[in-house]
């Protein structure tokens, strides 16, 4: 069995823990079976890099060692592949203060 095959697995059974004991966060109470569309993404990803894996000679370390970059970063939760990228929240600058113009609110304006 290659590593790229095994970092497969791995992610696929570090996805199948994460659903089945915490779920979603859109799920009161999570604990749900995982769906076949929940592991359409690895199986895009893992894919693509069995194709870098075909290349050539080494290049089949190359894919394992991205393979197993990519479950590190699931166990370090830097990747949620459970979670659509829509749902990710990102950083918003805050909003700016409103100008205002000093002779308006002196003339009783706004």
């Amino acid at each position: 069995m290659t590593g790229l095959a095994l970092a497969w697995m791995a992610e696929a059974g570090l996805m199948t823990y994460r659903i089945v004991h915490t779920g979603r966060p859109d799920e009161a109470g999570g604990g749900r079976i995982p769906w076949p569309a929940d592991y359409v993404a690895t199986f895009v990803i893992f894919g693509g890099l069995s194709l870098v894996a075909e290349v050539g000679a080494g290049w089949d370390r190359v894919a394992a060692a991205a393979g197993w970059g990519l479950v590190l970063a699931t166990v370090l939760n830097l990747v949620d592949p459970t979670r659509p990228l829509a749902a990710r929240t990102t950083p918003t600058a805050p909003a700016a203060p409103a100008r205002t113009n000093p002779l308006t609110q002196a003339l009783g304006g706004t």
